[in-house]
């Protein structure tokens, strides 16, 4: 399996990323030698990615359950207390677990959106006067990566400027992040890694209390 990225944290947390480069043909037949039983014929981009996500889940767990969606969009793993998130973006595919609560996961491929002009619909006024130093367009995707996984882990958020707060970060090829989840009461801070390279950055929720 042509795994970009596969991590263990500390606190048991799994992380998988797969570029996805392979025909449906390919995963279909990947699918088949594990034994994995799978409806549909691979058409299409979205189905890709849910093949993706089903051969990492076997990668990263044993006998991993299929994958259902919640009202909210949320997925989560039939008949398994083990916590998953998912995330997408260009030829990206990353999945997360975590046996001990919730998870959140987000990959960002740099370029793959405008976050140039709506930086105001997620960053607090204190946290874009941190980007000056940090080149603003790789920070700007850092700093949405870091809330899109703390999102995915916190269900008390719904919106990603005023009620999240990350403490500053740096640009670097790996680290820690502290955010702020202020709706709560009482407050409570989630916590997690990311890692950056020169096409992507992606983040990991994996302790939120």
């Amino acid at each position: 399996m042509p795994l970009s990225y596969v991590k263990v944290l500390e606190n048991g947390t799994r992380v998988a990323l797969w570029n996805l480069t392979e025909p449906a043909g390919t995963l279909l037949d990947r699918l088949a030698a594990g034994k994995v039983a799978w409806e549909g014929d691979g058409s299409g981009r979205r189905e890709r990615e849910r093949m993706a996500v089903r051969l990492m889940l076997e990668h990263l767990l044993e006998a991993p359950g299929p994958v259902s969606y919640a009202v909210d969009g949320s997925p989560f793993l039939r008949g398994s207390r083990t916590a998953v998130s998912i995330s997408h973006s260009g030829a990206y595919v990353a999945v997360a677990v975590s046996d001990d609560g919730p998870v959140g996961v987000d990959v960002q491929v740099f370029g793959a959106h405008a976050l140039v002009k709506g930086r105001d619909y997620f960053l607090s006024a204190r946290e874009q006067e941190t980007l000056g130093g940090l080149g603003e367009t790789h920070a700007l995707y850092l700093y949405w990566a870091v809330k899109e996984s703390v999102f995915k882990c916190c269900t008390e958020v719904t919106d990603l400027r005023n009620h999240l707060e990350i403490e500053p970060l740096d640009i670097s090829p790996e680290g820690a992040f502290s955010c702020r989840v202020l709706p709560c009461t009482p407050e409570k801070s989630a916590r997690g890694v990311y890692w950056f390279t020169g096409s992507y950055v992606l983040a990991v929720t994996s302790v939120a209390g």
